[in-house]
């Protein structure tokens, strides 16, 4: 496939439960906030009514199980001819930057459901077998300088 026919994006989704609405770091909603506008203040009884409503426990990424996802999120990029420019899985959360020929939020998709089976393979999945949350985000770099800044932070500013 040729490169021209890709674009690049920055991935990220969180387990479950890590980052609720009414979260003190601030949090959006994706009926309420458009791209780039402010997030949500803190708002510990709407977070607690969140967290009420859970249906698993919060997920909290062992080494091993953040290894399974690795091995996934790669595996999946070179079964779909992807081009993998930097994976981080951390205890909480994941980024990827890929050039994909699909739109970024099936990329995403794709990438989780990759990574949820791996975690069920090695029988390393959660109880309950809830491993992310809703969504996530996807940022398109639309330049070299962008795809090297992105890169950088997955790489090395976590």
């Amino acid at each position: 496939m040729p490169q021209n026919d890709l674009t690049a994006f920055l991935i990220t989704w969180r387990t479950y439960g890590t980052w609720l609405p009414g979260d003190e770091r601030g949090w959006v909603d994706e009926r309420r906030n458009g791209r780039g506008e402010p997030k949500h203040r803190a708002d510990q009884r709407l977070e607690n009514a969140a967290k009420g409503q859970m249906k698993a426990a919060r997920v909290i990424l062992t080494g091993a199980q953040r290894q399974a996802v690795d091995d996934a999120v790669r595996a999946a990029c070179t079964e779909k001819g992807w081009v993998l420019h930097a994976v981080n899985v951390r205890t909480n959360h994941v980024h990827v930057v890929v050039n994909t020929n699909s739109p970024p939020e099936r990329t995403q998709v794709a990438l989780k459901a990759a990574a949820t089976k791996m975690l069920t393979e090695r029988g390393l999945a959660p109880p309950g077998g809830v491993v992310w949350s809703r969504g996530g985000s996807q940022r398109a770099l639309t330049n070299e300088r962008a795809l090297s800044v992105a890169v950088d932070y997955v790489r090395n500013r976590q």
